[in-house]
């Protein structure tokens, strides 16, 4: 088996293409995601492809994740961005998820953390 990488936001856009990638190339791959905008179909259950749902704004999920997941490289994709409006909800993932994922990289010792912000509100 290849390499281990945890890819947040996967059922996302960018997330889903990322798994397309990665997955042909022997990656065991486990994604992170709350299903606020991805979508659970783009996850297909695999032998190499894990799920955890929920959000990276929650710090013991992402922690009990890295530890049972033990990832070499994560690819941080998740993104709040649905209602302009909440902006609580926005801050809670994109900057408190941002920074679990960021800590618990750095704990794991991850090779390497990619860190991709996919969308950002315009005033």
């Amino acid at each position: 088996m290849g390499d281990r990488i945890l890819i947040t936001g996967g059922a996302g856009c960018l997330g889903s293409n990322l798994i397309e990638h990665f997955f042909p190339k022997d990656f065991e791959i486990c994604v992170i995601d709350n299903f606020a905008t991805g979508k659970r179909e783009v996850v297909p259950k695999q032998s190499r492809l894990s799920l955890v749902e929920g959000s990276v704004a929650d710090k013991p999920l992402v922690e009990k994740t890295f530890a049972h997941f033990k990832p070499d490289y994560v690819i941080h994709s998740a993104a709040a961005y649905k209602d302009p409006n909440d902006w609580a909800e926005d801050s809670e993932t994109n900057i408190l998820g941002s920074i679990n994922i960021a800590h618990a990289s750095m704990d794991h010792q991850v090779k390497w953390l990619i860190n991709l912000l996919t969308k950002i509100h315009t005033l």
